[in-house]
This record gives structure tokens, sequence and C-alpha cells, in this order.
């Protein structure tokens, strides 16, 4: 298992923030992917108030989906949210590729002043 043909790094390799991509790549991808039976790394349980590591995964993981599914076409494409509203997918759900960005970006310097507060 892993990143087969190397998808998801490509599109990592196009997220507006370097540093937060080099962090999952290092935090979650295993050279020559990892046998059936190796569990995957965990990631971070929802939370009301999500760490900044998990609106990192949680919004460059939404980038990769809209980058992937926008490869070899022009059409427009959307996120199916066919399920009862959860707090883990409010961020990517204001728009994944630009307002989500936005509240990502806000949600994070809200953050980094209400520390320095």
């Amino acid at each position: 298992m892993g990143d087969r043909g190397g998808h998801m790094r490509r599109a990592l390799a196009s997220f507006p923030l370097p540093k937060v991509a080099e962090r999952i790549i290092a935090r979650y991808y295993v050279e020559g992917g990892i046998s059936p039976t190796t569990p995957f790394a965990p990631t971070h349980r929802p939370e009301i108030q999500p760490s900044a590591d998990a609106l990192d995964l949680l919004v460059a993981g939404n980038f990769v989906e809209i980058f992937l599914a926008r490869q070899g076409h022009n059409n427009p494409i959307g996120i199916n949210y066919l399920e009862k509203f959860k707090f883990p997918t409010s961020p990517p759900s204001s728009g994944p590729c630009s307002r989500a960005w936005l509240t990502f970006s806000w949600a994070r310097a809200s953050r980094a002043s209400s520390r320095r507060s």
C-alpha cells in the first residue's frame, strides 16, 4: 500500500503552503509503501477545536482530492457531503480550493493571535 504513481505527492507539491506539505509527507509517507499487516500511522481525532496539525491535514487532504479530480478535463467538479454535517467536514465545505483556504488561513491566524494574548 502507498502512493503508487506518486499522485498524492504530485498534488501536495502544488499545495500553496510547501512547508505544510513537507511536514505531511515526512509524517505519513513511507517509501515503497507499507505491508498489508502494518497499521497506518494514526491521524488526529476530530475535535471541536482542532490543532493546527489537524487543520493542515484536513485542508491539504481536500486540496489533494480537488487537485486530482481536476486532472485531464475542464469540467466543474464538486465534493459530495451527503451525510450528517460533522465538524471535521466544516472547514473543507466552505470551498475546498479558495474559501476553505481562507478559512484555514483565518483559523491559523486566530490561533496564533490568541496564543499571544
